[in-house]
């Protein structure tokens, strides 16, 4: 969505970058509750940037950043429904991933 509105020059409107800089209220607490996917605070934030908003007319940039956010919502609804489901194996899980990770980090530094 964001390389469309770069793409049809929305980036460069003042107009549309004061509407960007309105919707920071949305980081508030009592606003930010209501929001299924919060990690958009970071884009949004990230769009307060000119240079942030020039890259976004590149597609592979826009591609990139798109890839990443779908990564992030996969992870992010995975891991929110396992926490209603079962809270304690969440956590679990959680601790079991961060060993494995710290493991694989201390492979790769015994290889070098």
């Amino acid at each position: 969505m964001s390389f469309v509105l770069a793409q049809r020059g929305y980036f460069k409107e003042e107009s549309f970058v004061n509407y960007l800089k309105y919707l920071l209220y949305w980081q508030r607490p009592e606003y930010a509750r209501a929001l299924k996917y919060p990690q958009c605070l970071h884009l949004l934030e990230a769009l307060q940037s000119t240079d942030f908003r020039e890259a976004l007319a590149t597609a592979n940039n826009a591609k990139f950043i798109e890839d990443q956010q779908i990564l992030q919502w996969q992870y992010y609804l995975r891991k929110r429904q396992r926490l209603h489901e079962n809270p304690l194996a969440a956590e679990e899980v959680d601790g079991k991933e961060d060993k494995e990770e710290n493991k694989g980090e201390r492979s790769k530094i015994n290889q070098e």
